[in-house]
């Protein structure tokens, strides 16, 4: 859509007073602010560690490990 250098909060705001409540209008700050606030950062050093308890107890499944 050519917007012709209007800001993208009042593109928004236009299109939201032409759909009314039919649709949900967001403009790409409000976007990008949600998704940027949702992303988290998982440590994941100890999942090594459980993928090879869970490989140990798999191979002890098929001859005594001890």
């Amino acid at each position: 859509m050519d917007t012709d250098g209007t800001s993208p909060s009042l593109v928004a705001r236009r299109i939201r007073r032409v759909v009314g409540a039919a649709a949900q209008v967001t403009d790409n700050a409000t976007s990008r602010r949600v998704v940027g606030s949702n992303l988290t950062a998982l440590e994941m050093s100890g999942l090594s560690r459980v993928e090879l308890a869970f490989a140990v107890l798999l191979s002890c499944e098929e001859k005594p490990c001890l």
